[in-house]
């Protein structure tokens, strides 16, 4: 009898089933959090009226101004933005 309490023994180790317990509640935490973030990304890309992008400008167009000007308008085309 000793002989099969030690092989069940080594298949059941309560130290190693712990740890794959905690991991699966981790991945199920972390896909939670993926899951809830999702939608606030996809609401903005799916929207069901036409894209408006602003670009806010105040004072002189210096060339720092002008490359944030140039990468919202490629922004806003590669969105098919219909405004910006």
């Amino acid at each position: 009898m000793t002989d099969w309490f030690h092989k069940m023994g080594r298949s059941f180790c309560p130290e190693r089933s712990g740890f794959v317990a905690s991991s699966f509640l981790f991945c199920v935490l972390c896909a939670g959090v993926i899951f809830f973030l999702m939608p606030a990304v996809a609401a903005e890309e799916h929207s069901s009226g036409p894209l408006v992008l602003e670009l806010s400008l105040e004072g002189v167009v210096d060339p720092i101004l002008a490359t944030y000007i140039d990468e919202g308008l490629a922004d806003a085309a590669g969105r098919h933005a219909a405004l910006v």
